[in-house]
């Protein structure tokens, strides 16, 4: 018999995802009430060769962006995670080519947050893939769009949610979008061969996750951490560890991370058991 139901995808769990990116969507310029201003946005998307739905296509995810690289901006932050290196100042310049990120593998760390009686699998951080990690071979074809482009073959294909996005749009409300075009070209790299469920207009702002490694930590494991590292060989520990901000607190905890790497590394040398 033919039945109807609600089905609801599975969240991607927890934890930490070898992740390929498969592409990057312009998503024109967009009004924030919360903030009320405009900003040029854009998502990028990966999918996850390990995690696999029922008919085994890797499952999808993507993260929404402000196109910008200042020193606050996200996209800013994890493309210097993700690539190993800091922006240069000829990219801070000229900018940074988005499409080159296509078909490049990462780590993301993947936390819950619930919202509005929801629960998201959102993305906390994006990190270069370690040396020696096996990647499987891609399998989504590579799409990328630009709001100029109007509502082209590619923009036909795009999941409804996006294309929502896309039509709010400064750029489309203006009526500065091309007309579609009469005769569709191919649609061999355009596909979105995965449903992939929408992110919140504001994305909910998760738990503060400490990234070091292949590991993700809450500031509670961060802190516990830390101190038994102290505790460990008396490493210097900051007075008012407990209450930093959470930029501080990270960086005091990877000088306090490498102290204790190097201690070990050198006790290692001279046969010495910690």
């Amino acid at each position: 018999m033919l039945m109807a139901k609600n089905e609801i995808a599975e969240l991607i769990p927890a934890g930490t995802h070898v992740a390929r990116c498969i592409g990057t969507i312009d998503l024109g310029t967009q009004y924030s009430e919360k903030f009320g201003n405009s900003s040029r946005k854009v998502l990028v998307k990966w999918e996850l060769p390990n995690e696999l739905m029922d008919d085994g296509k890797p499952v999808g995810t993507s993260k929404k962006y402000t196109l910008s690289l200042n020193d606050k901006a996200n996209l800013k932050k994890d493309l210097e995670s993700w690539l190993g290196r800091g922006v240069t100042e000829e990219e801070q310049k000229e900018g940074f080519p988005l499409g080159s990120l296509l078909g490049k593998p990462c780590l993301l760390s993947i936390i819950h947050a619930d919202s509005n009686g929801k629960t998201y699998a959102n993305i906390a951080a994006v990190m270069a893939i370690p040396k020696g990690t096996e990647v499987p071979a891609q399998f989504n074809p590579m799409t990328t769009y630009d709001v100029e482009d109007g509502k082209n073959a590619v923009f036909a294909k795009l999941p409804d949610w996006v294309k929502k996005i896309i039509e709010e749009s400064k750029e489309f409300k203006d009526g500065d979008e091309p007309e579609t075009e009469e005769v569709a070209p191919d649609l061999s790299d355009t596909g979105m061969p995965f449903g992939e469920s929408e992110v919140p207009d504001e994305p909910v702002t998760p738990a503060e996750t400490y990234v070091y490694g292949p590991k993700s930590y809450t500031r509670s494991e961060w802190l516990d951490s830390l101190h038994q590292a102290s505790a460990f060989d008396h490493l210097p520990e900051p007075a008012d560890m407990d209450s930093m901000k959470y930029d501080d607190l990270l960086a005091a905890g990877k000088i306090m991370i490498k102290q204790l790497q190097d201690f070990c590394a050198t006790n290692k040398k001279k046969g010495v058991k910690a």
